[in-house]
C-alpha cells in the first residue's frame, strides 16, 4: 500500500497521541481531549487553524515534526511509499525515507533515496551535451545481396540511414561517415623480395610470383585511409544532405576491410573528442559480416575497439545471424555485444531503429 507523506505525519500522529497517557486529556495551555477539534488527529476547527504547535493538513491536525525525523516508540515507525513497517524511528520509505531508524528525534525530514548521478557526484553518468555518432559502413560486395522485400541490403541500409538524419527527432544530434573498404593512397608496390617491401599490401609472394598478395584485394589495409572522413563529424540537420548525398555516391564493390576501417575510425574519434570536449563520441560499424582481407584475427580487432576507450565507444550494427562472431569486438569496445538485425524484418526501419537506439544508449549517456 502506498501511503504519502502527509498521511503517514497523520498516522504518526496519531499513533504518537494513542502511546501518551493511554487516552487521557495532554497537559498544558491550550490541551484539548484528543478528539476535539483542533488537537492532534482530529479535524481542524472551521477556520482552517489548530491548536498550538499543531498544523492543518489536509483538513487534520497533525505535528508538523512528528514524522520527520522522529518520534520514537516500542510499535516502531510507520512505513513510507513501498516500504515496510521500521524499526525504532521515524516514517521510512524505500523511495526515501523521513526520519529512519537512527535519526534524530525531532530532526528534520533526511528525505534520501536511491540517489540518482548527480547526487552521487559521479560524473561519468552526467548527460553529455552531444552525442556524435560516426557511421563506418561497410560497401562489400555481399552487401548486393537481396533481403526481405528482394531489396538489396545496400539499398535498405542507405535508406535507413537517410530516414535517421532527415528525422527532425535526430535534430541536434552529430553524425560523420566513412566507408570500407578504400582504395590504397599509395600504390602496391611493383615487386617484392621479402614482406617488408610490400608494406600493408603484405605478405610477398617471395617463393613464387614475388608480387604483393596484398595488392589483388584492392583494397587499402592501412588505417590512415579510413582517419580521414568521407563527411566530417556534423550537427543535423545541417549535416544530414552531406550525408545523403555521400551515400549516393558509394555502391558495394569491395571485400571486407574491418580491420583497418576500425583503426582509422578511432583515430579520428578519439581526435575529435579531444577537440570537442563535453562531447559523447562513438563508432558505428554497420557490416554484414566478418573481415575477409587485411588483419582478420579478431582478437586483434578487439584490441583496436579497446584502445578507444574511455573516449570512443564501438557499436557494431550486424546485418543477420552471421556477424554474432564480432561481439567480441563490440564488448571490447564498451557495448556489451554486436546489434542485430533481422533481415527478414524491415531493414530501412530497422537501421533506423538500431542508430536512434544507439545515439539514446546508457554507454553514451554515461561516457565521461
Amino acid at each position: 500500500m502506498i501511503i504519502d507523506r502527509a498521511t503517514a505525519l497523520v498516522l504518526l500522529s496519531l499513533l504518537v497521541g494513542c502511546s501518551s497517557s493511554s487516552g487521557s486529556p495532554k497537559n498544558g495551555a491550550g490541551s484539548t481531549d484528543a478528539g476535539s477539534p483542533g488537537s492532534g488527529g482530529s479535524h481542524c476547527y472551521p477556520n482552517g487553524t489548530c491548536n498550538a504547535a499543531l498544523s492543518c493538513l489536509s483538513n487534520l491536525c497533525v505535528n508538523p515534526m512528528s514524522g520527520a525525523g522522529g518520534q520514537s516508540g516500542a510499535a516502531g515507525g510507520l512505513a513510507g511509499t513501498g516500504g515496510t513497517v521500521a524499526g525504532p524511528g521515524g516514517v521510512t520509505g524505500t523511495a526515501g525515507h523521513i526520519g529512519g531508524a537512527g535519526s534524530r528525534a525531532g530532526g528534520t525530514s533526511s528525505d534520501s533515496g536511491p540517489a540518482d548521478a548527480s547526487s552521487r557526484g559521479d560524473a561519468s553518468c552526467t548527460k553529455p551535451k552531444q552525442i556524435d555518432l560516426y557511421v563506418m559502413l561497410s560497401q562489400t560486395g555481399s552487401m548486393n545481396d537481396k533481403v526481405n522485400g528482394g531489396v538489396a541490403k545496400w539499398a535498405a541500409v542507405t535508406q535507413g540511414i537517410t530516414t535517421f538524419v532527415n528525422d527532425t527527432t535526430s535534430k541536434g544530434l552529430g553524425i560523420g561517415i566513412q566507408y570500407f573498404g578504400l582504395p590504397p593512397s599509395v600504390a602496391c608496390p611493383v615487386a617484392c623480395a621479402i614482406d617488408a617491401d610490400c608494406g600493408t599490401s603484405g605478405p610477398c609472394d617471395s617463393a613464387a610470383t614475388h608480387v604483393c598478395l596484398g595488392c589483388f584485394a584492392g583494397d587499402s589495409c592501412t588505417a590512415s585511409d579510413y582517419a580521414t572522413p568521407d563527411v566530417g563529424i556534423g550537427t543535423l540537420p545541417t549535416v544530414g544532405s552531406s550525408i545523403v548525398a555521400s551515400l549516393a555516391n558509394h555502391a558495394p564493390s569491395t571485400a571486407d576491410a574491418l580491420a583497418p576501417a576500425l583503426d582509422g575510425a578511432i583515430t579520428y574519434t578519439k581526435s575529435y573528442a579531444q577537440a570537442h570536449w563535453g562531447h559523447a563520441v562513438a563508432v558505428v560499424l554497420v557490416t554484414d559480416g566478418p573481415p575477409s582481407e587485411c588483419t582478420t584475427d579478431l582478437s586483434s580487432i578487439a584490441a583496436l575497439a579497446a584502445a578507444g576507450l574511455p573516449v570512443v565507444h564501438t557499436f557494431i550494427v550486424g546485418l543477420g545471424s552471421s556477424t554474432s562472431v564480432l561481439d567480441g569486438v563490440a564488448q571490447a569496445g564498451g557495448t556489451g555485444a554486436v546489434m542485430t538485425v533481422d533481415t527478414n524484418q524491415p531493414l530501412p526501419l530497422r537501421i533506423q531503429q538500431a542508430l536512434t537506439q544507439i545515439a539514446s544508449s546508457a554507454a553514451l549517456a554515461c561516457a565521461p
